[in-house]
């Protein structure tokens, strides 16, 4: 399968060598990427590690109907932008094919939604579901009976600990760590070697050890002023 890798920049670049050396979920073929897709006008028609930057995500969504749909792979982090593309790109002449680093170790029942990206030297467990459009970085650890939502990226060295729940859209930064049996709210953002003890909202900030949220949710502020 053809492939284009959307963002030409630093993850973007590692997406493409992690795609040399990673197996495409629910398919037989192999992935080819032929090109970067950038909304830098001025980055159009440059190469990056060889391979064109082919257009932007408007020419991605105006492919015609009638040539091959093109597989597409988020080199994104951002949770927000990342749900930004794929809505986008709801309905372009695209498919989102699930990668998966040959040094990754998954473990029984584990179930990964289209559009995910699965580092080299990750550890997923068992009975686990990682929703679509995840990106789960270098040697992060996934436990038992972990429930992963959509847009999620887990930076590099994150501990994911037994029954954990990180919502829809949640952004945890390298290095930290979130306890058992403790959820992280919809898009929360968790700092870098941060120490989840207790269950976080959604929308807000929260960094140290333990982790304390220091933006509270916007929906919170919105109904004190009220």
């Amino acid at each position: 399968m053809d492939v284009v890798i959307v963002g030409a920049g630093g993850l973007g670049r590692e997406v493409l060598q992690w795609s040399r050396s990673a197996h495409e979920v629910g398919a037989s073929t192999n992935l080819t990427v032929i090109g970067f897709v950038d909304d830098n006008p001025e980055r159009i028609g440059t190469l990056v590690h060889g391979l064109p930057i082919l257009g932007d995500l408007a020419w991605l969504a105006s492919r015609p109907r009638t040539s091959r749909p093109l597989g597409v792979l988020v080199g994104v982090g951002s949770t927000t932008a990342k749900r930004s593309i794929v809505e986008r790109l709801a309905s372009a002449n695209v498919v989102w094919p699930t990668l998966i680093h040959q040094t990754a170790t998954i473990g029984e029942a584990v179930e990964i939604g289209a559009g995910s990206i699965i580092c080299p030297g990750v550890t997923i467990s068992t009975d686990i579901v990682l929703g679509s459009f995840c990106t789960v970085d270098r040697h992060t650890t996934i436990g038992h009976d972990v429930v992963v939502g959509d847009y999620v990226t887990l930076a590099p060295c994150v501990c994911l600990s037994g029954n954990v729940t990180i919502e829809t859209g949640a952004q945890i930064y390298t290095s930290a760590t979130v306890i058992p049996g403790i959820t992280v709210g919809e898009w929360t953002v968790v700092g870098a070697g941060a120490t989840v003890t207790k269950d976080l909202p959604g929308h807000c900030v929260a960094v140290g050890t333990p982790a304390k949220p220091l933006v509270k949710q916007k929906t919170a502020l919105a109904s004190a002023a009220a």
